[in-house]
């Protein structure tokens, strides 16, 4: 039996870039879509209804609930406003339904659901003359599902630009050059 002259195999790297890639981008999909099984609906706060008072909102779809001590239904007078209070521009609130589910003993209605610019503080002003009539009700803000994965693709955007991403990129590098320069340092070892 002769020797193999074959020597592809042990001048193959440990994975090529293309799988590592894969690897990554079923990582990211994976760490996104657990983002939308664990929204809550009361995230970014609570406020009166009515009232009208600031909330710190992310740069992601957010949605509304409707949230009062007895479970009553949404009164059908009830109007949300969100103000951009850097130029004073009514933000689009749009109708939303849904079920409602329970966090700390009450019930959350979906109600609407606005897409902030930009993450910030905005101005929310709720009305509702039957709401003023029944003391508890409150306007409740949270995560969309959509919200949630655009915030956790947000987040892996941000990682990898930043210092954590580049020493990343600079490991990835060297892996995927490391068998490159072993066949190289064999070659010319081999040519001496």
């Amino acid at each position: 039996m002769y020797p193999s002259t074959d020597t592809r195999s042990a001048e193959r790297g440990f994975a090529s870039v293309s799988t590592l890639l894969g690897f990554g981008a079923v990582a990211v999909l994976v760490f996104a879509l657990l983002g939308a099984a664990g929204t809550q609906p009361d995230r970014f706060g609570r406020i009166p209804v009515p009232s009208t008072a600031f909330v710190s909102l992310p740069g992601a779809e957010s949605s509304m609930a409707w949230t009062s001590p007895d479970g009553s239904p949404p009164p059908a007078d009830l109007r949300i406003t969100v103000i951009d209070p850097r130029n004073g521009t009514s933000l689009r609130v749009n109708s939303r339904g849904g079920e409602a589910t329970t966090r700390n003993g009450r019930e959350l209605k979906p109600v609407a659901r606005v897409d902030p610019p930009r993450k910030g503080v905005f101005k929310v002003r709720v009305t509702s003359k039957a709401a003023a009539l029944q003391p508890g009700t409150e306007l409740a803000f949270g995560e969309t599902a959509a919200g949630a994965i655009g915030g956790r693709l947000g987040q892996v955007g941000t990682l990898l630009t930043g210092p954590a991403g580049i020493v990343a990129g600079l490991l990835l590098l060297g892996a995927l050059l490391a068998p490159s320069v072993t066949r190289a340092t064999r070659r010319s070892a081999g040519a001496t």
